[in-house]
């Protein structure tokens, strides 16, 4: 071969490949473009399983806490009604706070006040009672009937000077305290 054929043939050479290496290059493109079609339609899946997951664990977590904490079972009898403070209960723990005894002994009977002077006292023997009262905590009432229920938590000292807790309740019907537990 002579020089002037190699130089020929070297320049017709890269012409014959140039069209070969674009024909690659599209089916490169395609495939480029196939792998991101399948990386989005992946990152779709990923995401609706976990939103799928998501559901299905709040779901199984509501039916779990449902079996753990059944409803209250009040057998035969109905849950009692709420209601309001009885005035005349109040006024009964305010003159306790307040110490008035001579009120107290006007207004209760000796039954109801040694019922009170009970409740008021702590300990395994029930024999510690709550000397001075500083506060009555009023908690609640139910109703049933023409009775009320009212509920307190009274705090004061006790009688060796430590500070001390006793709940008591007052039962109340038509105005009036009829007795204490």
């Amino acid at each position: 071969m002579t020089a002037a054929t190699q130089d020929q043939a070297a320049t017709t050479a890269p012409a014959t490949t140039a069209p070969a290496t674009t024909v690659p290059a599209a089916t490169d493109q395609a495939r480029i473009a196939e792998g991101e079609a399948a990386i989005r339609a992946l990152r779709f899946v990923k995401r609706l399983i976990v939103v799928v997951l998501f559901i299905v664990g709040l779901g199984a977590g509501l039916v779990l806490y449902r079996t753990a904490n059944p409803p209250l079972q009040y057998g035969t009898l109905p849950p009692l009604s709420e209601a309001a403070e009885p005035p005349s209960a109040d006024a009964l723990t305010d003159l306790v706070v307040a110490g008035d005894e001579a009120q107290l002994a006007d207004h209760y009977d000796g039954d109801l006040l040694a019922g009170l002077s009970s409740a008021l006292t702590m300990g395994a023997g029930a024999n510690d009672p709550l000397v001075q009262v500083n506060n009555i905590q009023y908690l609640g009432s139910v109703a049933q009937g023409p009775d009320i229920l009212a509920f307190y938590i009274a705090t004061g000292q006790m009688s060796d000077g430590t500070d001390g807790e006793a709940g008591f309740s007052l039962r109340v019907r038509d105005g009036k305290v009829v007795g204490v537990n």
